[in-house]
């Protein structure tokens, strides 16, 4: 066990500073982002047929940003909230409603969460359904207190007095001795 410490160690500090994270793996597997950052404009079909497999797309769906927008062959796509796709597929993110590796919308973040796109339904509560839930329990609560003090109703644990042997025996008194 020591020497296996040792050269675990050992195989630590052989490592280059910056690589010795947690147990020196840090840096050794770490996912290379790489394969993720848009590469230049695509010109020709043949460019355009490469960057939209690059994005798991076919060439008909695939289509990019203007120039001026500096986002290269990123492709361009319509934000699609939650809500709108489909509840019963096997989503590997069934919270987002996500699939790894699909491309996803520029400021995906700006569109998480209900009602964020105008193709969401929002449900609107009117002021009389929150004066409802907000009023209702308060005056539940209300009754309770007095139904409980008018007909001596005890919510709580109800107190009886303590039980000593013998009623008419005194078990103690303050008075000094």
């Amino acid at each position: 066990m020591a020497a296996c410490r040792a050269l675990c160690v050992r195989k630590m500090l052989a490592l280059p500073r910056y690589q010795a994270g947690i147990l020196g793996i840090t840096k050794r597997y770490a996912a290379d982002i790489s394969i993720w950052k848009p590469g230049p404009r695509p010109r020709t079909k043949e460019e355009i047929e490469l960057a939209a497999a690059k994005y798991n797309m076919i060439p008909e769906d695939y289509r990019f940003y203007d120039e001026d927008e500096c986002f290269g062959d990123y492709p361009e796509l319509q934000p699609i909230s939650y809500k709108a796709r489909d509840p019963y597929f096997d989503w590997d993110d069934e919270f987002m409603r996500q699939v790894y590796g699909e491309p996803v919308v520029m400021g995906a973040e700006y569109h998480q969460g209900p009602g964020k796109l105008p193709t969401d339904e929002i449900e609107e509560t009117g002021k009389i359904k929150q004066a409802f839930a907000i009023w209702t329990p308060l005056f539940v609560l209300y009754l309770i207190m007095y139904f409980s003090e008018k007909y001596d109703i005890y919510v709580c644990t109800p107190e009886k007095p303590k039980q000593f042997p013998g009623a008419d025996k005194v078990h103690y008194d303050f008075q000094p001795v």
